[in-house]
């Protein structure tokens, strides 16, 4: 979907990783060393130098804890950016942006030049860069170029709050709704807690839904600003932590990527309805011309007013049964194809080809 999922998800793994390691280096440290033979003036000299010092939990807890929040930053970061290009991609003109783009790109983009010295933009942001992208903008030219960075810019704290600011200005308002309704963040709390009543949870605010958001932050700045924090979370409540960001952070995606869906739809084919929908995964269309390959993307076009577009790589073809990396279309010409998405018999279809 976007590339900085995998970033994401490779950094959770790191972090889960790094924790494992800690479990078995405590398992160590609680060895009787009188029962480890040749290793026991090593397994002493460690007991005795984590004795020493009371701090061990506390590190681990920090490093954690900054980690986790500076994968969320960039990632939210890198996810605005690859929206913004994705938008850009599918729309021609620069006056056909959705108009919280238009209105934001000026001020931004004039904000980023102030800050273009700053080491986190040291050599990534060019003042003249960004002049020129707003003169092709604001001109009109037949190729425009947004600055991207110019939106992934926040001066607050990464809460759910500010992730809320950096959508709208990119024209979604509804990130704390939509998130609600991302099968991957439900299937989360139900899984978390099964006795946990997920809609009635969910009924609740941003504030409750998304705490543990916040708490990241007011916990990252505590450990920024050498404040000993009122609690150290444990290893399995540190998992708890990154396992929440880790589906947070999918949600977002999903969301953000069924915001650009109706910008694709119209560079994509009318496929029309479905013949059959197996298992809210298969898709049998006809094909009457064209030709389809596995990686092109499907998008349904919903009845649902809460997430009107629904999209996703096509997985796998078959004709008659038999798997295919593509398919030419003609009469007669029906095919199935294997989606990510749940798709359902009065969805609308709708094929985008890869740029080959």
């Amino acid at each position: 979907m976007w590339a900085c999922i995998a970033n994401l998800a490779e950094g959770a793994a790191l972090l889960r990783h790094y924790l494992d390691g800690l479990a078995k280096q405590n398992n160590l440290v609680a060895l009787d060393p009188d029962t480890c033979g040749a290793a026991a003036p090593k397994i002493k000299e460690l007991q005795e130098h984590f004795s020493s010092k009371n701090n061990k939990a506390r590190y681990e807890y920090n490093t954690v804890i900054v980690s986790l929040y500076g994968y969320l930053e960039r990632y939210v970061e890198d996810l605005i950016g690859e929206y913004l290009a994705v938008v850009s991609e599918h729309v021609s003109t620069y006056a056909e942006l959705p108009e919280a783009i238009r209105a934001n790109h000026l001020m931004l983009s004039l904000e980023l030049i102030r800050k273009a010295d700053y080491q986190r933009n040291a050599g990534t942001v060019r003042p003249e860069h960004v002049i020129a992208n707003l003169h092709g903008c604001l001109n009109e030219l037949e190729k425009y170029e947004l600055n991207v960075r110019a939106f992934a810019q926040h001066t607050a704290n990464l809460r759910h709050s500010t992730v809320t600011a950096m959508c709208s200005r990119c024209g979604i308002a509804d990130i704390g709704p939509a998130l609600r309704t991302a099968e991957a963040f439900r299937g989360f709390l139900a899984k978390e807690n099964p006795e946990r009543d997920v809609d009635t949870y969910l009924a609740g605010s941003d504030e409750i839904v998304f705490a543990r958001l916040d708490d990241l932050a007011n916990r990252r700045n505590d450990v920024a600003h050498g404040t000993p924090p009122d609690d150290i979370l444990s290893h399995d409540l540190l998992r708890e932590l990154i396992d929440f960001v880790e589906t947070y952070a999918k949600g977002l995606a999903l969301v953000l990527y069924e915001r650009a869906l109706p910008l694709m739809v119209s560079r994509a084919k009318h496929l029309g309805a479905a013949i059959r929908v197996i298992d809210h995964r298969i898709v049998c269309v006809n094909l009457p011309t064209g030709r389809v390959v596995v990686g092109d993307t499907l998008i349904a076009k919903t009845q649902d007013a809460s997430r009107p577009f629904k999209g996703g790589s096509i997985r796998e073809i078959q004709r008659d049964h038999v798997p295919l990396e593509s398919v030419d279309g003609g009469p007669g010409v029906q095919i199935g194809v294997r989606v990510d998405f749940g798709a359902k018999d009065n969805h609308d279809f709708y094929l985008l080809p890869l740029t080959r």
